[in-house]
């Protein structure tokens, strides 16, 4: 496996910062990852591991606001993250001329990676993976934080809160809820006007689902305590046989984060192969 970082230029003059992951051998398709909200994308290696060992290149862009992407922490525009996840897969089509690409997004990333796939054509994509999406929280914050949110939200200038998340709901693997904790790239601030964006895009999804024109993998943690697994749920239903749904029974919000996580990893696994082009699938 080799990894490297590299700068990539957006269509409005602003970088974000792409981890590209590649396997020793010539890659069968590549996996385009969009993480979740305070995350980055060093916070994946268990599933770029994985990947990689199947041959799959993995390029992941640290969104606006996030990671080592330039920009105050948890400010950003939730239309432009939506740009830059195309640009970020049009430059993967030139590097990886003739792969087919997956879209992969957890929690904020799946929030995006549905709107993506429902929003715009879904070219270049085959299928997608959205990993606990944030389509509505598991609590939703009460009426005078709401209030107050929606108040700073309409006046000008960037203003964030502190999301108070609590870092044992990310995952039971008590070690990486660890090194989160010393993690001097992960953060808890969220812009308030991009809070409302990413509550109003969930929205949209479920209201929207049956349109999705792409195959995706849709997964949820039993013991997820920071996004809706109801919300998730009706999503399933409404997206009706584009969708493969998997509840995983015990797990919380970083499912590729968690003790049991070979268990995701054979699900993702086993719905990319079985996306992959007939004259792919022989190369494995």
């Amino acid at each position: 496996m080799i990894q490297a970082e590299k700068p990539l230029l957006m269509s409005d003059g602003k970088s974000v910062v792409l981890t590209i992951v590649s396997p020793s051998v010539p890659p069968v398709g590549v996996v385009q990852l969009v993480h979740g909200f305070g995350d980055h994308a060093g916070r994946y290696v268990h599933l770029d591991d994985v990947l990689a060992a199947e041959g799959y290149a993995v390029v992941a862009a640290d969104l606006r606001g996030h990671g080592k992407t330039p920009g105050p922490r948890g400010i950003a525009d939730y239309n432009r993250l939506l740009d830059d996840i195309r640009e970020v897969g049009r430059w993967i089509q030139g590097q990886f001329q003739g792969l087919p690409i997956f879209l992969y997004g957890h929690s904020l990333g799946g929030n995006l990676v549905l709107n993506r796939l429902l929003r715009h054509d879904p070219a270049p994509y085959r299928a997608a993976v959205a990993s606990s999406p944030w389509l509505r929280l598991h609590k939703p914050p009460g009426v005078l934080k709401r209030t107050l949110a929606r108040i700073l939200a309409g006046l000008p200038g960037s203003f964030s809160m502190e999301s108070n998340l609590h870092l044992p709901d990310l995952t039971h693997d008590a070690a990486i809820v660890g090194e989160t904790s010393r993690d001097p790239l992960f953060h808890g601030r969220m812009g308030v006007r991009l809070f409302h964006q990413i509550e109003a895009a969930g929205e949209y999804a479920l209201e929207h689902a049956a349109s999705l024109p792409l195959p995706v993998l849709l997964m949820a943690g039993e013991d997820d305590r920071i996004v809706s697994g109801a919300a998730i749920a009706e999503f399933a239903v409404k997206a009706r046989n584009r969708v493969q749904f998997m509840d995983f029974h015990g797990m919380a919000h970083e499912l590729h984060n968690e003790i049991e996580r070979i268990q995701v990893f054979s699900r993702v696994l086993s719905f990319l192969d079985r996306n992959l082009p007939e004259t792919r699938r022989g190369e494995e």
